[in-house]
């Protein structure tokens, strides 16, 4: 494909614009602390332990969610209602975007859709009961993705996601 010149000018004559680049495409390491648990597992885990809240899904580029996700939210509830002392970090993720930045939210117009989305999970639960002293939030964006690269749509699901971190138990 055509490619930017390095140098600008005349694409044809300064020898710095004749090029090949190499893209190495190499798995991604995780670094997170084993493998991510389920809420059915809440008696093994440990701080530092994730939880990868599967169908927990969002309009797309926006930060309001799905019907189909208020199971998931309302098993977190749960989890977090019968263990009163537990603290957690509630992390969002987005696709489809390189690992420095985040996905636009169409819905406030700035381009922090994984915090927005983290946020939403944030004050649903604090508006269930649960104290907003146990709960903290955070986006991501494309960072730390669970598939790369992307290549379908059920690589760029599971790199769309939120994470709950546990601070606590």
């Amino acid at each position: 494909g055509m490619l930017m010149p390095v140098v600008p000018g005349s694409a044809l004559g300064i020898p710095m614009n004749r090029r090949v680049d190499i893209i190495v495409e190499r798995p991604v390491k995780k670094k997170n602390s084993g493998t991510p648990r389920s809420m059915g597992d809440v008696d093994k885990l440990n701080p530092g332990d994730r939880i990868v809240l599967k169908n927990l899904n969002f309009i797309g580029g926006r930060h309001y969610l799905l019907p189909r996700s208020v199971p998931t939210l309302d098993s977190l509830y749960e989890m977090l209602e019968s263990h009163s002392s537990m603290v957690i970090e509630i992390r969002g993720y987005v696709c489809c975007t390189d690992s420095m930045s985040d996905g636009a939210d169409f819905d406030v117009g700035d381009n922090h859709l994984s915090v927005h989305r983290a946020q939403a999970i944030y004050h649903s639960l604090i508006e269930r009961g649960i104290r907003s002293s146990r709960l903290s939030y955070g986006g991501f964006g494309g960072k730390r993705p669970v598939v790369y690269p992307e290549k379908t749509d059920a690589d760029r699901e599971a790199n769309r996601r939120v994470e709950i971190r546990i601070v606590k138990k």
